[in-house]
């Protein structure tokens, strides 16, 4: 029996994760499969819920954008040994087209993921420390890229008070960055040297 989790953003993609709640709610998982479906509920509840189940399931789906599976690796314990699948359903999903992984069609997805033996792709994941003038020390990982200054403050306008979405709510968040940015001053420290 695989034991088997999707977490779901339901306003990812613009609503297209509410939409898949309601296909997955019609999905009849083989004998083989027990399947337990997951909504978060708020900005960094897949960091929480991940956390929570990174050693419960064989296999995790994480149905989202770039920011969903981000929040979810941010929590996932990586010495799990559950195989984890992508649901590319956000508004960008570069993550996804990275790996040339574009349209899906959930069914043949979810027969494949299921699979005994499931075609698996290891990708790296990285990891950061930042050290503020405060002292206070603030990690993360990731997985698709790392972003400061100018790339940094895009994302994180693109992520707040969203109205658009796809090409035209980062254009939108490029435009804002322009208007608001402001030089910051900092070092890099990679393995004892400073750049």
């Amino acid at each position: 029996m695989i034991n088997a989790a999707i977490i779901v953003n339901p306003i990812s993609g613009k609503g297209r994760g509410e939409k898949l709640l309601h296909s997955l709610r019609k999905y009849v998982n083989p004998p083989s499969v027990n399947l337990e479906i997951i909504k978060t509920d708020f900005p960094l509840h897949a960091t929480i819920i991940a956390k929570d189940l990174s050693n419960k399931y064989d296999r995790i789906i994480i149905a989202g954008g770039d920011g969903t599976l981000n929040e979810f690796i941010n929590g996932f314990d990586l010495k799990s040994n559950a195989l984890l699948g992508l649901l590319p359903i956000g508004s960008g999903n570069d993550f996804a087209l990275s790996l040339n992984k574009g349209k899906y069609e959930l069914n043949l997805f979810l027969e494949q993921f299921f699979e005994k033996d499931p075609k698996i792709l290891e990708v790296d994941i990285g990891s950061i420390e930042l050290y503020k003038v405060n002292g206070n020390i603030i990690k993360k990982r990731f997985i698709n890229s790392l972003g400061i200054g100018f790339d940094a403050k895009v994302a994180y306008l693109n992520q707040s008070n969203k109205i658009l979405s796809g090409s035209l709510s980062y254009i939108t968040a490029i435009i804002r960055a322009f208007l608001k940015f402001n030089l910051i001053d900092f070092k890099i420290n990679i393995n004892g040297k400073y750049l």
